[in-house]
């Protein structure tokens, strides 16, 4: 048989138009297997993690800490340039952003799942806007990670929508990704199913959570002691043959395992029983609450956060506590920067598309700074610059960013019209 050699080049390469590799994601009929460990895959997955945040607090904290960081931020649409077309466009981004029916706050606590699972998937919805008759939002409808039934990929792996199923719709629905915003904390082999944050947590959380469960059996048997139920003399319980003395068995065993010290506590047994409880005769050796406090630290460590535990320890300077203090908050700001980008490239380049408003005419969100600004450094910092000649007023932008970071009312807006000639006179009279 005869072998056809085939000589690729360059040109033909690119005229051919398709790609020749993939991305190795491992999926099978939509559904991503890239978890090695089967509790952590598909909707059990979802529970656990689901679980790690609403019962552990540690994680909660964390959580909670992130969340409340990126929802003070403030947030600004800003033209693409200074005409009219521009502004009209930010305008309309603006109008949509506050007329959607969820607050932006609320909004952002949708997008903010994908730390727990991973991702997050919100579904755009438009309607026509009476006033000018353009296409806004209506709302970013969150569609909840426990409902997704499977991926859909097309043959390069690309992400073409999701299949979901609710308790009032079960039957399965394509939610296409045009029509759609997905949000993950890491892209690899862009897998839809993202990262969660709590994944490096979860050994350390899995340890942690049962031997508090071992802890807790441990207090109330030492509070109680251990109930030994002695039956009567030439009472053979262990006799399988006897009816009665199976029975017997089974009720003194429940007695056993069902005492407790409570203000119901009490006990009835027949003539001849006898009950003891056999105490553990000190205090155990174990220190089980440095055991917890190592996975606590494992588990705040994994998320950069653990500087939220060194005032329960009583250890760390302050210094320590700051450095540590700002790595979180520029993991924060990544994320920030993630769901940013997503909104800027997909949501609004799509509004801009409905209503047929050129490209390079779309206006970008633009998120605040989430780190702390320190007035006295600033302060600082400003008297150092003007000391060594730099010419920082009249301007106007500067003036107002020091405003903003500190809380402070903006000028009038005549005020800011006013020419840089007469600010310069009114700062001179006051120098004098």
């Amino acid at each position: 048989m005869a072998t056809k050699t085939v000589k690729q080049t360059g040109d033909t390469t690119v005229a051919g138009g398709g790609e020749l590799g993939r991305t190795g994601l491992n999926s099978w009929g939509g559904q991503v297997r890239e978890e090695f460990l089967r509790e952590l895959q598909g909707i059990k997955g979802i529970r656990v993690y689901r679980e790690m945040r609403d019962n552990d607090a540690v994680v909660g904290a964390i959580l909670t800490a992130i969340e409340l960081l990126i929802r003070n931020v403030t947030w600004r649409v800003e033209a693409a340039d200074d005409s009219q077309e521009a502004v009209r466009a930010k305008d309309l981004v603006e109008t949509s952003l506050n007329r959607m029916s969820f607050t932006w706050k609320d909004t952002l606590s949708e997008i903010l799942s994908m730390l727990v699972y991973g991702w997050s998937w919100l579904e755009t919805v438009y309607e026509k806007r009476e006033d000018d008759g353009l296409l806004g939002w209506k709302k970013w409808a969150i569609r909840g990670q426990e409902t997704l039934i499977k991926w859909e990929f097309d043959p390069e792996g690309g992400i073409q929508g999701m299949w979901q199923s609710t308790s009032t719709r079960p039957a399965p629905v394509l939610i296409p990704i045009d029509r759609s915003l997905l949000f993950r904390t890491r892209i690899e082999r862009n897998n839809p199913e993202g990262y969660s944050i709590l994944r490096r947590a979860y050994r350390s959380w899995f340890y942690k959570k049962r031997i508090e469960e071992i802890e807790g059996i441990a207090i109330e048997r030492d509070m109680t002691g251990v109930p030994v139920l002695i039956p009567p003399e030439g009472v053979d319980l262990w006799n399988t043959k006897d009816s009665v003395a199976v029975t017997s068995l089974a009720n003194a065993e429940k007695v056993v395992r069902s005492l407790k010290r409570d203000q119901h506590e009490g006990i009835v047994i027949g003539f001849g029983w006898e009950l003891k409880l056999l105490t553990t005769g000190g205090r155990r050796q174990m220190d089980i609450t440095g055991v917890i406090e190592r996975y606590d630290r494992r588990i705040a460590m994994s998320t950069l956060a653990d500087f939220i535990l060194m005032g329960s320890e009583r250890v760390g300077s302050f210094a320590l506590a700051r450095t540590k203090s700002d790595i979180f908050v520029l993991a924060v700001g990544a994320y920030l920067e993630g769901i940013t980008e997503v909104i800027n490239t997909f949501a609004i380049r799509r509004l801009m598309d409905l209503n047929s408003i050129p490209k390079e005419l779309s206006p970008k969100l633009v998120p605040g700074t989430i780190e702390h600004v320190d007035l006295v450094e600033l302060g600082g910092y400003i008297t150092s610059l003007a000391g060594a000649g730099a010419p920082l007023f009249p301007d106007p932008e500067l003036e107002k960013y020091l405003r903003r970071v500190a809380t402070l009312p903006q000028p009038p807006e005549e005020q800011e019209a006013a020419p840089a000639s007469i600010v310069t006179e009114k700062r001179v009279e006051v120098d004098l």
